[in-house]
């Protein structure tokens, strides 16, 4: 059931309320943004902590970074604020067991885009929500779409432990590739979806693997030497609605992206890089400019209906945007929505398919 949002306590009001010290688990950039929200809340931070092997005696935004042993010397509870992102079975696994001894949330902030998720800004897309909501094609995805929901207002990591699915599930049992793919991999990075790709359709027809960044895109080259992949074409450029010079914030990791005050880089459609043939599969994973690239695809997933992966977490809005995109292009498709094990809610991924195409 979707939510009554007058009903949700949003994260950030939570952690305004609450009176036991908050601490701020995590360095870096996620950190920075959530303590860049705090101070214009008027949210007291208390202090910043890091996994042991992090301290090192320095200091991150003014905080020393403190153990949580040593904290735990100092206060009796925390309000456990968790500032990066999580994916690797055992932090996963620690989060978890310290959901069990304190208070412990993951503010959701965008990847791309402006604004915060909370309860306000959900119930003024009610009607988009409720949309998308009754297009979901299995109660697994209605779960998923919920409980997402439910962890962007709330930072409520458990909603997210209960709705994982392995990546398996969504190359087995969705997308089922075949013999003949033809793969569009939109932000190949450093191949690593590649890799992904191979192991679930070995006999294909053709890749493209588009990548903006710079150094990514020679980690990509490398790994297509390395693997000795044939019948691909590699593409360094951005992916846009057009052809057009952006602007692009390169890092040199996964959080490259668009975005004013990068350095302008070459973008391309979807549907001028295949010129009219065909695609299978396209996977967009394009750091908050899927619905820019699926504008861009529009002559590709029209007439050939191809499977889709998309990145549903970058914006605030893309949980429901994006599947109503496509819908506008092609109404044929029909939606899946799947979550693999990450907090926050990155990796949320729609699967959208045009039966028996």
């Amino acid at each position: 059931m979707l939510p009554n949002w007058k009903d949700v306590t949003g994260v950030w009001d939570r952690m305004k309320k609450t009176k036991k010290p908050i601490a701020l688990y995590g360095m870096g950039n996620g950190a920075q943004m959530i303590l860049d929200v705090c101070q214009q809340k008027q949210i007291p931070v208390a202090e910043i902590f890091a996994s042991d092997e992090f301290v090192r005696g320095h200091s991150f935004a003014g905080y020393k970074v403190k153990r949580l042993s040593e904290l735990e010397e100092i206060y009796d509870d925390l309000f456990i604020v968790v500032a990066f992102g999580v994916h690797h079975p055992q932090m996963l696994l620690r989060l978890q067991q310290l959901s069990q001894r304190y208070e412990v949330v993951a503010p959701d902030v965008p990847v791309a885009g402006e604004g915060l998720f909370t309860p306000e800004f959900a119930a003024a897309h009610e009607e988009e929500i409720q949309q998308v909501y009754e297009m979901l094609m299995d109660d697994q995805s209605k779960r998923v779409f919920e409980n997402v929901l439910r962890f962007k207002a709330t930072g409520d990591i458990q909603l997210l432990a209960e709705v994982e699915t392995p990546v398996k599930e969504i190359y087995q049992n969705l997308l089922c590739l075949g013999r003949d793919e033809i793969y569009v991999d939109l932000g190949a990075y450093d191949g690593d979806t590649l890799r992904e790709f191979l192991n679930w359709a070995p006999e294909y027809k053709k890749i493209y693997a588009v990548e903006p960044d710079e150094k990514n895109y020679r980690k990509l080259c490398k790994t297509i030497e390395s693997l000795g992949i044939n019948h691909i074409e590699a593409v360094h450029a951005g992916i846009w609605n057009q052809a057009e010079e952006i602007s692009f914030l390169g890092k040199a990791g996964r959080n490259s992206r668009v975005g004013q005050g990068g350095n302008k880089i070459s973008a391309i459609s979807v549907d001028s890089l295949l010129q009219g043939n065909p695609a299978t599969y396209i996977k967009l994973d394009v750091e908050g400019s899927e619905e820019k690239a699926l504008t861009g695809a529009q002559d590709t997933i029209r007439t050939y209906g191809p499977k889709l992966l998309l990145s549903a977490y970058h914006r605030n809005e893309d949980l429901w945007s994006l599947p109503l995109a496509v819908k506008r292009i092609n109404s044929n498709y029909v939606f899946y929505l799947r979550h693999q094990p990450y907090i926050p809610a990155w990796e949320t991924n729609y699967i959208g398919v045009v039966p028996n195409f």
